[in-house]
């Protein structure tokens, strides 16, 4: 899973189809916002949004950003950096809106609350949106479920689990939904977290 051709081509095809552009509408960028994408890998969310003064995207998977720069490297607003994201830079960049793509699944409590409270060190921090797979209740789940526990994340959350690292920040969830791929075989927790 973690080849840009199998992630970005050969994941989707598998699911019918996986369109995450609801996610990307709830962050509904403008032409002045700074956007930050945390985990940003090949640079799948370029090409969902349609405006935005700077982009600045941190990953630590360097066969993922070399696809990234392959695709996006030239363009002048488009900032790319191959380490994980600190609190100075939360500070320096100071974005409006935050991405975190299939991250928190990746990373313990300790991290994901301490990530996500870095995020409010931003004067401009308006949201930030994420979206993750999670273990559903009932017979409905069971093979997102099943696809879930093949994922490389290894802590994967229920919904529930996924607000519970909400309530050591000073962020809340403004709304929240459900998306399934598109054969329905796989579900995604999407989540608008705001100050």
């Amino acid at each position: 899973m973690g080849k840009p051709l199998v992630y970005d081509y050969l994941r989707p095809l598998f699911l019918g189809g996986i369109t995450v552009k609801p996610a990307y509408d709830w962050l509904n960028p403008v032409d002045n916002e700074v956007i930050l994408d945390v985990g940003c890998g090949t640079g799948v969310a370029l090409s969902y949004l349609t405006g935005f003064s700077q982009y600045h995207g941190f990953d630590t998977d360097e066969i993922a950003l070399a696809a990234l720069k392959e695709r996006y490297g030239n363009v002048s607003n488009v900032n790319i950096y191959n380490r994980h994201v600190t609190q100075s830079a939360v500070e320096q960049i100071n974005p409006h809106k935050v991405l975190m793509m299939g991250l928190l699944h990746h990373v313990n409590d300790e991290v994901a609350i301490s990530l996500l409270q870095s995020m409010t060190r931003s004067k401009n921090l308006i949201k930030i949106v994420s979206i993750d797979v999670f273990y559903g209740k009932g017979a409905k789940h069971l093979t997102s479920n099943a696809l879930a526990s093949l994922d490389r994340g290894k802590f994967i959350r229920t919904p529930e689990g996924y607000k519970e690292l909400l309530k050591s920040t000073t962020l809340h969830i403004h709304d929240e939904m459900y998306l399934r791929s598109g054969n329905g075989l796989a579900c995604y927790y999407i989540m608008d977290i705001r100050p």
